[in-house]
């Protein structure tokens, strides 16, 4: 939930107040000096959040809610057990290591963009699985260009590389799984790649 629209026409807000009720009853109350409430200490189902902020007068708003229905994260998996495999831990089997699922889910971005971030995440696991195949290699790299234009029409240039960076360092953080992103890299060598400069159609990159 992000409050960061919230204003104070005299003044400023100085904490935000979010209420939490699960779908089994069970309240939290988190109260932070940060709009945007971390997605990651959120449990799954259906919650309603009321949020209130206060300004330096030590004033509160209305209390405002909404009702949102938010898919499990997995457990934060054991370093150690995580970094001994190539793939890591997919406790959900959604083609996304838990740890960078924790990740993509704790950024500032909407729900649609963590989408195509997440989709992303899963070209960039899936290299591991065929890198020692060219073709198969070839393939997931052009898959891996082509969500890139899907992203550019969710996400601004500066913003985006900043992501793809982090989510490459964070994927590839290990010797064996450097090697297998170099093997990868390698079968793609001397391919032609036709670049889209028209950004008008690179939401038609994006699979539904």
């Amino acid at each position: 939930m992000d409050a960061s629209q919230s204003l104070d026409s005299d003044g400023n807000i100085v904490e935000y107040k979010y209420t939490i009720t699960d779908q089994d009853g069970v309240i939290t109350e988190v109260i932070q000096a940060e709009a945007i409430l971390d997605r990651t200490i959120l449990t799954g189902g259906v919650l309603t959040i009321a949020l209130s902020v206060k300004d330096n007068l030590d004033l509160y708003s209305d209390v405002v809610t909404k009702s949102f229905e938010i898919d499990v994260l997995p457990p934060m998996p054991d370093e150690v057990e995580n970094n001994s495999t190539i793939a890591g831990i997919d406790s959900d089997g959604d083609g996304v290591r838990d740890d960078v699922e924790r990740y993509i889910a704790s950024l500032p971005h909407t729900t649609e963009q963590k989408k195509e971030l997440k989709h992303y995440s899963k070209i960039l696991q899936r290299a591991f699985e065929v890198s020692d195949n060219k073709d198969a290699s070839v393939q997931n790299t052009f898959d891996e260009i082509t969500q890139v234009y899907c992203l550019k029409s969710k996400i601004d240039e500066d913003t985006l590389d900043e992501l793809i960076d982090e989510l490459n360092i964070k994927t590839n953080n290990t010797l064996l799984r450097l090697k297998k992103w170099a093997l990868v890299k390698g079968h793609f060598s001397g391919k032609t790649v036709f670049t889209e400069n028209d950004e008008s159609v690179y939401g038609e990159f994006c699979n539904e």
